[in-house]
């Protein structure tokens, strides 16, 4: 233990001010650039899709039917087939979970969140630079209570963040619900619940998992670090993040695009309002 330790059990880890909230923000937006930059293709691709036309041989006017006798359930007489037609046949709706895109999004988060924490960080620097399992297990069973020792604007205005980036991260890789907009429906609202459990899930690998606060920097086992409000804080109030970014969006930002040619400045508003990827509708 380095003589100067002692000093790091009244440091809050993780104090942000102001110049520090709007760093992460901008972290943030990097990071819906760089996805939407990285899965282009696939959303080309999906606005890409044609429907498949099934082809009828035609029947000439000149050619009689095989079966003159035969009768339209719509009409008294014999029915002749004089034209070719074209049955189009409708696309598949998308189902399940794109597992690739929602891992890469994620790993590319989790990385800067935890290079934010090592460059800002000195305690965080020092457990890294000299790990133990015990400081691991001495964090996650040290946690108990609500309160974490951190400010008011890291805990319900950092965490909160977090939260809604990665509940816009699983819809976007939610085939059956990327598309959901902000409004009065149920599709919509049971995107944002399956968004909401994998932000509790991210922010519990984020605290406590293999990767994670506890793991980089032993976090949760020194005072007064060992509360529980980010576990919960994270995700209920990051999905009321969200919905509010959505409802920016739908009011707000999509009037806007429509008078903005700019597809990289049309991202950047995206990102720097809303940090969610355009679906591939759009």
């Amino acid at each position: 233990m380095s003589p100067n330790m002692g000093s790091f059990h009244s440091f809050h880890i993780g104090s942000l001010d102001l110049l520090s909230i709007l760093q992460i923000r901008f972290l943030f937006v990097l990071v819906a650039v760089v996805s939407c930059a990285s899965h282009s293709v696939s959303c080309q691709e999906a606005n890409d899709v044609r429907e498949p036309v099934v082809d009828f041989p035609a029947i000439s006017r000149s050619d009689p039917p095989k079966n003159p006798t035969t009768q339209s359930p719509l009409r008294s007489g014999p029915t002749v087939m004089t034209e070719a037609f074209y049955v189009s046949a409708l696309p598949k709706p998308q189902t399940g979970i794109d597992w690739k895109n929602l891992l890469l999004s994620s790993v590319n988060f989790l990385s800067i969140e935890h290079m934010f924490r090592y460059s800002t960080e000195d305690s965080t620097r020092y457990y890294v630079d000299d790990p133990s399992f015990e400081g691991y297990v001495d964090s996650v069973t040290n946690l108990h209570g609500w309160g974490d020792g951190d400010e008011f604007m890291v805990n319900y205005i950092g965490h909160p963040m977090q939260g809604a980036v990665t509940n816009f991260m699983w819809q976007h890789s939610d085939r059956a619900y990327r598309t959901a907009e902000f409004g009065r429906n149920r599709r919509y609202w049971k995107a944002k619940l399956r968004g909401m459990a994998f932000a509790f899930a991210y922010s519990t690998q984020f605290e406590i998992g293999p990767v994670s606060e506890a793991s980089l920097g032993n976090v949760q086992a020194r005072w007064p670090q060992f509360g529980l409000v980010d576990l919960v804080v994270t995700p209920t109030i990051g999905t009321g993040w969200a919905v509010g970014e959505d409802a920016v969006d739908r009011m707000f930002i999509q009037r806007l695009e429509t008078r903005i040619a700019n597809p990289y400045f049309r991202v950047f508003l995206r990102g720097l309002l809303t940090p969610r990827v355009p679906s591939p509708t759009r």
